[in-house]
């Protein structure tokens, strides 16, 4: 996946209506700073400080890791899923709690 697919793949997401329920708040906020990251290039964790939920930073996270080509977007694409309704799978829930675990021991 190119990045320039993965910007339009989460503008994609941040239209859905799902978007804008009370639980996906985390979602919606990682999402819209994972596309700032995405388009400015940026390659550090400045920044995510200001994010309200551990879920948002991970999503980010990822964002500042596809920039760093450590990631290949499909944790967005099963984001996306999730968001639509679609389950994700058992793999999707793993490394979301990974990413997740990482920034809470660095909080």
């Amino acid at each position: 996946m190119t990045k320039s697919d993965l910007i339009r793949k989460i503008k994609l997401i941040l239209k859905h209506d799902n978007i804008n329920k009370a639980e996906n708040a985390g979602a919606k906020q990682g999402l819209e700073k994972a596309l700032e990251i995405l388009e400015s290039n940026q390659r550090d964790l400045s920044g995510l400080d200001e994010l309200d939920t551990t879920q948002a930073k991970a999503i980010a996270k990822f964002a500042i890791d596809f920039n760093n080509m450590k990631h290949n977007g499909e944790f967005f694409v099963a984001l996306g899923e999730s968001i639509e309704g679609k389950v994700p799978d058992e793999q999707f829930y793993k490394k979301l709690w990974k990413i997740m675990d990482e920034q809470n021991k660095k909080s």
